[in-house]
């Protein structure tokens, strides 16, 4: 089983479609709320390699958080850890924001994919 705490908050993509561009202070601290976090999991030897705006919370309290962290590790386990629909249905809101690398090859993740992902989100 795979499981993470849960976070309270809203999909970044769905608070701007509500209500419109982040402020310029909000989008500067959730870019280096995601940036501090993307730089932990780096330092662990992780990657997070589903960076989308779906898949990014913003808190009550205008932080942002990365839910699912480690999913792009998930999907390329040697062994299949999902099946292929739910691996799909993952993958398919991220696909925008994937980085050219990791289009040729879904299992090629790395702290660079990351940064790619992060700047389109």
């Amino acid at each position: 089983y795979l499981a993470w705490p849960a976070v309270e908050g809203e999909p970044v993509g769905e608070l701007v479609r509500r209500a419109g561009p982040l402020p310029p202070a909000h989008a500067a601290r959730s870019a280096a709320d995601l940036t501090d976090g993307l730089a932990h999991l780096h330092a662990h030897g992780l990657t997070h390699g589903l960076l989308a705006p779906g898949l990014v919370l913003v808190t009550p309290a205008a932080s942002a958080r990365l839910p699912a962290v480690g999913m792009g590790a998930v999907l390329a386990a040697p062994e299949p850890l999902l099946d292929g629909l739910t691996a799909a249905a993952l993958a398919a809101g991220t696909l925008d924001y994937v980085a050219p690398e990791v289009r040729r090859d879904l299992t090629f993740f790395s702290p660079a994919a990351d940064g790619y992902a992060l700047g389109g989100v």
